[in-house]
């Protein structure tokens, strides 16, 4: 008789399944292992997430530098003819910059590329590199307008010579601009020999310096050139 009783109990326990506290223990455990595998999960796509900005920004800085770089390393001592008047080979208020730049010298032919009017300027938080391949048309031809970075604060420029000044041609009455045959008509030829960029993006500050070259072809000749050419062989 226990034998049987014995039996028929194994049986029900072999058919009878999970009892409600097991369930409830194994539930348990699968929701904390799903919990742990979402953090991990989570904790991966923000890492990745934050890699990705951190190289579009470092991009942007290199891309933004590399510009900054070619411009200022082929300025060129040639002021412009603007509808106001006689523009400085370059200007600058320490929030912008104006400078004339020449294009690619090939030294296996002796040849430059044409002249460029460039300018850097910070609207609306934003860093701006506005460019026009014809210098004396700047004012009259609207420039090409290149956004290079967002979220831009603290913008200054310095501009080293004897001294470091923001303000470009340097406030000067002791000495009269120099001239040169680049020069179209009187205006100031006279460049710095290095240009310091400051500014805050995205909350990083960054500092920048450059060094101009000593001395740099100035480009093809404009019309404004030939016409004044002209006109002296005429006279």
């Amino acid at each position: 008789m226990s034998r049987l009783l014995s039996s028929r109990a194994r049986c029900r326990s072999a058919m009878g399944g999970f009892t409600l506290i097991e369930l409830v223990v194994a539930m348990a455990i699968f929701a904390m292992l799903a919990l742990a595998g979402w953090k991990v999960f989570d904790g991966l796509l923000r890492t990745r997430e934050r890699a990705t900005a951190h190289a579009e920004q470092l991009s942007a800085w290199q891309m933004t530098y590399g510009q900054l770089l070619r411009d200022l390393s082929q300025a060129v001592p040639r002021p412009i003819q603007t509808s106001n008047g006689v523009d400085p080979a370059l200007i600058s208020d320490g929030q912008f910059i104006a400078f004339t730049r020449t294009g690619v010298i090939d030294p296996r032919v002796g040849m430059v590329g044409g002249l460029e009017r460039v300018r850097y300027e910070v609207q609306n938080g934003q860093l701006i590199r506005l460019s026009l391949n014809q210098p004396d048309q700047w004012g009259v031809t609207p420039p090409l307008r290149q956004v290079l970075l967002s979220d831009v604060t603290d913008w200054q420029i310095s501009l080293t010579d004897q001294t470091t000044t923001p303000i470009w041609p340097p406030i000067d009455t002791g000495s009269s601009p120099s001239t040169s045959s680049s020069n179209p008509s009187t205006g100031d030829v006279r460049l710095p020999r290095g240009v310091r960029v400051s500014l805050t993006q995205a909350g990083q500050s960054l500092q920048w310096q450059f060094a101009l070259p000593p001395s740099l072809p100035a480009g093809k000749t404009t019309d404004h050139d030939n016409t004044a050419g002209d006109d002296e062989d005429e006279d």
